[in-house]
């Protein structure tokens, strides 16, 4: 025992001194643990920031895209209808100059018969200086009267045309400004 204790007594003062340095460096290890361990939850935290961030870009690309879709496809099937009516009024424009050229020439006819049927019932010759004059007169103005005929059709298709010219214009506004709104969306989201 004496020989254990003579032990213990040299060993004692040397882990007397041990002690206060494994305290210190237990310590500095816990302080290094515990930093580590907050370097490794901030680092988790980014890339979960990262990975929220990168999902809500992902998610607002693709609802901007989806309207942007739903605007091209609602302007296409507008633009279709609005072609459609266009085109039917169109046609029926010139159907209607049609038949009013069509009744512009049975008119002149009429009048060209009924005027040298006149000019032969009075004695005058259809060739002579007058009878040439009158029937050119009618001619001259049937010919006026299908010039402003096919000037107003003309005219109307101009109209239909600038109403397809219009829309179309007002489409690409329309997916402009769309554009320029999701644009601002984005920056004031991400930015």
């Amino acid at each position: 025992m004496s020989a254990i204790s003579s032990v213990v007594s040299s060993v004692l003062p040397a882990v007397s001194e041990a002690i206060p340095v494994f305290n210190a460096a237990s310590g500095y290890l816990n302080r290094q643990s515990s930093q580590e361990l907050a370097a490794q939850r901030q680092e988790v935290a980014a890339q979960r920031a990262a990975t929220a961030r990168a999902q809500a870009q992902d998610n607002l690309q693709a609802s901007q895209e989806l309207q942007m879709q739903q605007l091209q496809e609602t302007q296409a099937l507008d633009t279709t209808n609005q072609d459609a009516q266009i085109q039917t009024q169109m046609d029926q424009a010139q159907l209607s100059a049609n038949q009013d050229e069509q009744a512009r020439r049975d008119a002149l006819r009429q009048a060209v018969a009924k005027t040298k049927t006149s000019l032969a019932g009075q004695g005058v010759d259809q060739t002579d200086g007058s009878g040439e004059a009158i029937l050119l007169g009618q001619i001259r103005a049937s010919d006026q009267n299908r010039q402003a005929s096919a000037a107003a059709t003309q005219l109307r298709q101009q109209a239909l045309t600038q109403q397809a010219d219009v829309l179309n214009q007002r489409n690409l506004l329309e997916q402009t400004q769309l554009a320029e709104r999701q644009r601002l969306q984005w920056l004031n989201s991400f930015s």
